[in-house]
């Protein structure tokens, strides 16, 4: 009788703990969650992180850190997120540059598509292609007979060797058959500069960082680089509009995890963050800041950055890209 007492209380005590175990598994986030930016603070990154992960502390009911750890063209924000535990408790912002550009252009030691995993996108960056104001063209084919006429003589700035700028400039090349000389410089500020003063003769840039520009007319807009038009540029036609089919090179930003955080964490994660970007106030400091929110599961999410790194690694490649 004792015998059977006792393994009863085992067996009951064995299926509280089991049960108990379970519901603490269930209960997440049960601590603060930080959100790796591997840029610096203030950037177009980092803002759009802030703003999210302010509303995301509110629907956890736990606060959403962001930590800056930038450098590397966002490598080493990068690889930290990669060596952190699988938990739910370690985000990233990651973005075209540091996801879908960098395995092409460095020896980093990780593979985002293998170490990371998507959790949810978040915004989608237009960008834009810009002329010198004085030149004597006005839209894409008249710009494509500019440079042919000019052969050697027609440049394109870059926020730095290997940015999406850069390759934006790259497939131009590619696609227009164009042989367009390639300055890089230290960030769009400086580049945006010389293109007003005339050094070099276009450039690609995101929207809202050249619209003060162009109101101003120090500059003009020759062609979105998204498949439909801008909102805040409604004159403005597409690439593919201009001529040059199939030429998209939209920045985008979105959050990741460390490869093997349970699946059940990413989903709740994705609803999160989707249920943020679908909040008006929300939507509205995202789109009057220059980003547009973007909705879709983890799983299409993955799709998608699979895809853009692909894409983004044959440019590299046909380009004979390199950092220097």
């Amino acid at each position: 009788m004792k015998k059977a007492i006792v393994l009863t209380l085992l067996m009951l005590v064995s299926v509280l703990g089991i049960a108990d175990a379970n519901a603490r598994a269930k209960v997440y986030p049960e601590k603060p969650i930080r959100l790796i930016v591997p840029f610096p603070p203030g950037g177009p990154t980092d803002i759009v992180a802030r703003l999210v992960a302010a509303e995301m502390s509110n629907g956890l009911k736990q606060s959403v850190i962001v930590e800056n750890i930038p450098g590397a063209g966002g490598n080493i924000g990068t690889h930290n997120a990669v060596q952190a535990k699988p938990d739910g408790y370690t985000l990233l912002m990651g973005t075209l540059q540091n996801i879908g550009i960098n395995p092409h252009l460095f020896k980093l030691g990780y593979d985002p598509l293998v170490d990371l995993v998507a959790v949810s996108p978040v915004v989608m960056n237009p960008n834009v292609m810009l002329a010198n104001a004085t030149l004597p063209f006005d839209d894409l084919q008249g710009f494509i007979r500019y440079a042919k006429a000019n052969p050697g003589k027609v440049a394109y700035a870059s926020s730095g060797n290997g940015s999406s700028t850069h390759l934006s400039g790259e497939l131009l090349n590619r696609m227009a058959g164009l042989s367009l000389l390639h300055v890089p410089y230290k960030g769009s500020a400086p580049a945006l500069v010389d293109l007003m003063g005339g050094q070099v003769q276009i450039s690609f840039d995101n929207v809202v960082s050249a619209y003060p520009y162009l109101s101003g007319g120090k500059l003009k807009a020759i062609a979105v680089t998204t498949p439909k038009r801008v909102p805040s540029l409604p004159d403005v036609p597409t690439m593919e509009e201009s001529g040059l089919v199939g030429f998209e090179t939209a920045g985008w930003s979105g959050i990741f995890a460390p490869a093997h955080t349970p699946d059940a964490i990413v989903q709740q994660l994705n609803a999160e963050i989707q249920r943020v970007l679908s909040l008006p106030q929300i939507s509205e400091k995202l789109v009057s800041s220059g980003s547009y929110p973007e909705t879709g599961t983890a799983a299409e999410y993955a799709d998608f950055v699979k895809a853009e790194t692909i894409r983004w690694g044959k440019v590299v490649k046909d380009a004979k890209i390199v950092v220097q």
